[in-house]
């Protein structure tokens, strides 16, 4: 048996939206985890094995290149049709390639045909956060009624997965290594599938050094990198211990919750977060030539000259105590007490942490010591 035919129990929650979606009349969007292709597998399943009124369409954006709504029109001509006498569905997997490609007055093309063939709806399905502000903005709001999400896979999945393929591969695995593997990849079953042969392709391994096999970083890496910035800004603050704020990343941290990567506060898949610990360059801010360097790239123009100033007396004393006295000294080094007051340092503070942000820096890494000044931590 092939693994393409694991069918998780939580399929039948996938069939459960959609035949709620279909009983809406309308269109809707069904959001899944970033990177995990386990949509086509679950349609496929949803078109074969479920009776509705309705006529069920699959059509895969990955597979077709559209210079206008003619073509996509023309590919899909026999649902198309159908629908102008009978209750047509078509579900559109990776729809995140519109996305990527920031094609979205294509997509909202699509969205109209709704309005225009009422026999018509669309499910959408995306592995990409389309509820996020920098997106849901170019979107047509008609598509945003009926929102689902479906999550990474849990426990009993994950354990019937892992006991499946071990089966194919004829291969031997304890029940200690079951249950590790289940918690290390956190239901994210391309990870799973890579652990699994990792452990085949190498008998001595421990679990716990999974991490170490190419084959995972791989997976580990293009499903990190297919994360928006402000997910991948809400995973490294709960990994390192950092505070997250602003409105983009209360977002995502509230949508990474939702598709199960988050779970009270903490990440769920831990090889995922040794990944982040290990592998995600570390912030190297240093001065070469009075210019300031963030990881061997020199950005000092991007800073007026007091946050020149500022930058330059933290990095010298990074790791220590920098008063607001030194600051103030540093900022304006002469008549220093004319210009000098609590407010106007840490202003000009603010506005340097802000530039570090753009810049890709934490700007948590400028600590504020309460009553005393700051410390630029290693």
């Amino acid at each position: 048996m092939d693994s393409q035919h694991f069918v998780p129990s939580q399929g039948q929650e996938f069939n459960n939206i959609c035949l709620k979606i279909l009983k809406s009349g309308e269109s809707g969007v069904i959001l899944f985890p970033p990177n995990t292709g386990k949509s086509n597998k679950i349609i496929n399943n949803f078109i074969d094995n479920t009776k509705t009124e309705a006529k069920l369409f699959k059509f895969d954006l990955t597979f077709y290149e559209f210079e206008d709504v003619y073509d996509f029109e023309e590919e899909l001509h026999t649902p198309l049709n159908l629908a102008k006498k009978s209750k047509v569905c078509i579900l559109i997997s990776n729809g995140h390639t519109l996305i990527r490609d920031k094609n979205y007055p294509f997509l909202n093309t699509i969205i109209d045909l709704q309005a225009e063939i009422p026999n018509l709806s669309f499910i959408f399905l995306f592995n990409i956060d389309i509820t996020h502000p920098e997106i849901a903005k170019n979107i047509k709001t008609s598509i945003f009624g009926n929102i689902a999400y479906y999550p990474l896979y849990e426990g009993k999945d994950i354990k019937g997965f892992v006991e499946h393929l071990a089966k194919k591969w004829s291969m031997k695995l304890t029940g200690s290594q079951i249950n590790q593997i289940v918690h290390q990849c956190g239901g994210y079953f391309w990870l799973v599938k890579q652990s699994v042969r990792g452990l085949r392709d190498n008998p001595d391994l421990k679990v716990e050094n999974l991490i170490k096999l190419e084959g995972i970083k791989v997976a580990l890496e293009q499903f990190y990198t297919s994360l928006l910035d402000s997910e991948r800004n809400v995973l490294q603050s709960l990994i390192l211990g950092r505070k997250f704020e602003g409105d983009l990343e209360k977002h995502s941290f509230e949508y990474l919750k939702r598709i199960g990567l988050i779970r009270s506060g903490e990440v769920t898949i831990p090889l995922l977060v040794s990944y982040v610990s290990q592998y995600i360059p570390k912030t190297n801010v240093e001065i070469k030539d009075n210019l300031i360097y963030f990881n061997f790239v020199n950005v000092d123009s991007h800073f007026s000259k007091k946050e020149k100033r500022i930058f330059k007396a933290f990095i010298n004393n990074k790791g220590q105590l920098v008063t607001r006295d030194k600051i103030a000294k540093a900022i304006w080094p002469i008549n220093t007490e004319d210009f000098y007051s609590d407010w106007a340092v840490d202003r000009l503070v603010a506005r340097l942490r802000a530039k570090i942000k753009k810049l890709g820096i934490p700007k948590e890494i400028i600590k504020t010591i309460r009553n005393q000044g700051y410390v630029l931590e290693d």
